[in-house]
Parts: structure tokens; C-alpha cells; sequence
């Protein structure tokens, strides 16, 4: 899936709100990401633009099928946060995000993580 890249094992627990996802040269080298991190990045942005998580959903959405896969998940992130995120970053936000597991995020599950970040 993530073909060109090697995928690295840097991770470490942090108080049982995630993993920090550790970059490796060339994404993100000086900081972490957490899920955590690209919830408020995602949030930042719908409030800076003057989105809705609908209209965010069809920005990253660029296939319109009805689902954010991992390659448009980093090309939106780096598009609209500009941060060049790791593939294991990328897929760990997916986990996050991803209720029926199918490797994507639909509209429900990006509106339910970001509403549940609100709380």
C-alpha cells in the first residue's frame, strides 16, 4: 500500500491516549504526532477556513467515493496542515478514526472524531 516506504517501529505508549508516532527522515523529523494532534490540527483548520467537516471531507474525499483512504488522508494533512506525515502516522489516525474497521474514514466516523474532541 505504501509502496517506496519503510515502515518504522518507533512508537511509545503515552498515558493510554495513544501512541506518539515518531517520524524518521524527511516526515516530521523535529516533532511528534499523536492522534490527538491531528484531531486539533483537523479542528484548527475547519475553524480557520470557515469549514464544515462535510466540506473538509470532500476536500481529502479526492476519488469521491465516499471514503478517505491513507494516500488521500497524507495528501490532505500535507495540503491543508502542511505537515508531511509518515505512512505508519497516517495509518495510525486511520485506526483511530476508522468504527467498522474497513481501513477508511467515512463522513460519519471524521464528523463522530472530531465532535468527540470537542467534548
Amino acid at each position: 500500500m505504501w509502496a517506496g516506504y519503510e515502515r518504522i517501529g518507533l512508537w511509545s505508549h503515552v498515558d493510554g491516549n495513544g501512541f506518539v508516532l515518531r517520524a524518521d527522515a524527511g516526515f516530521m523529523a523535529d516533532e511528534e504526532w499523536t492522534v490527538t494532534e491531528a484531531l486539533d490540527q483537523l479542528k484548527r483548520l475547519l475553524s480557520d477556513e470557515g469549514m464544515d467537516v462535510e466540506q473538509l471531507f470532500d476536500a481529502i474525499d479526492t476519488d469521491s467515493d465516499g471514503s478517505i483512504n491513507g494516500p488521500e488522508l497524507a495528501r490532505g494533512i500535507k495540503e491543508f496542515v502542511g505537515e508531511r506525515l509518515h505512512p505508519s502516522q497516517i495509518s495510525e489516525i486511520i485506526k483511530a478514526f476508522d468504527a467498522n474497521s474497513d481501513h477508511r474514514i467515512d463522513l460519519a466516523e471524521l464528523r463522530y472524531a472530531l465532535s468527540e474532541e470537542e467534548e
